[in-house]
């Protein structure tokens, strides 16, 4: 059983799958069973219900797609038709979406993007969480990326460490042994953490 711990601000209730789970005043420590979870979210920043969902192979990506175009410019790939897609929502818009797929050997994750008018609400924070925990419970053994170096600080504090250079982009990588999800990405308002340079505004 894999955990997700999120100190992003203070919460009143969760609900996963029907289940209430207890949150404690600053942090909360969750299992996720579902392909979605909802989480009330009240801070100084906003207050809202947040809700991360994913998609199978061949389901309607289109609010996925929606999200990748606001933020990369770019739509539908020859990868989607082999990748698993999520997005995260706030009451019921979608803020945030990336892709997970398998091929040589690792899983891989990339367009992972918040549209400029959502970041610095944690929402990137939350998508890198819902991205390792799935291939955690596809018993991943290596999960791959590339990026371009500006936001290669941002996957260093999830654990993710860089091997190399291909096409302009970083690649990192993390073995499944070494994810940590209860490590803290820095997003909360007061984190001590925080910093210009480990959470690039790209990915807020």
């Amino acid at each position: 059983m894999y955990s997700l711990r999120s100190a992003c601000c203070s919460l009143s209730s969760l609900s996963v799958s029907g289940r209430i789970f207890l949150i404690r005043a600053s942090s909360l420590i969750l299992s996720i069973f579902s392909f979605s979870m909802s989480i009330p979210f009240l801070s100084g920043r906003y207050f809202g219900m947040v809700q991360g969902k994913w998609f199978p192979v061949g389901s309607d990506i289109s609010e996925a797609l929606s999200v990748r175009l606001a933020v990369f410019g770019t739509a539908a790939d020859a990868l989607d038709s082999m990748a698993q897609q999520v997005v995260v929502y706030r009451e019921g818009l979608p803020v945030g979406s990336a892709r997970l797929w398998w091929a040589d050997g690792a899983f891989r994750l990339d367009m992972l993007g918040v549209p400029a008018e959502e970041r610095g609400k944690g929402y990137g924070d939350l998508l890198i969480r819902l991205l390792l925990f799935k291939a955690l419970t596809h018993s991943a053994g290596l999960i791959a990326l590339e990026t371009p170096e500006e936001t290669r600080p941002f996957f260093a504090k999830y654990g993710f460490v860089a091997d190399g250079e291909e096409n302009g982009l970083v690649r990192m990588h993390i073995r499944g042994e070494d994810v940590q999800l209860s490590h803290c990405g820095g997003n909360c308002a007061q984190c001590s953490n925080r910093s210009e340079e480990c959470i690039p505004k790209a990915l807020r």
